[in-house]
């Protein structure tokens, strides 16, 4: 699974997708960029619905402030 980031062209963009990631590094989300502006989700084997609703959040705070 992955999403495309876009500017507001819908152009894809690569820096915002960089950002991102790097951002959600220092928060303790490992996430995977892939393509031009994608975001791959690569969760491990053993993960519980808890670890997975603080993933998302971390990666919807961080959408947020775009």
């Amino acid at each position: 699974m992955a999403i495309d980031l876009l500017d507001e062209e819908a152009n894809l963009d690569g820096k915002l997708r960089d950002k991102i990631v790097d951002d959600a590094f220092y928060k303790g989300l490992l996430l995977l960029g892939c393509g031009q502006a994608a975001i791959r989700f690569c969760p491990p084997l053993v993960i519980d619905s808890n670890q997975i609703q603080v993933a998302l959040q971390i990666l919807a705070d961080l959408l947020a402030e775009i």
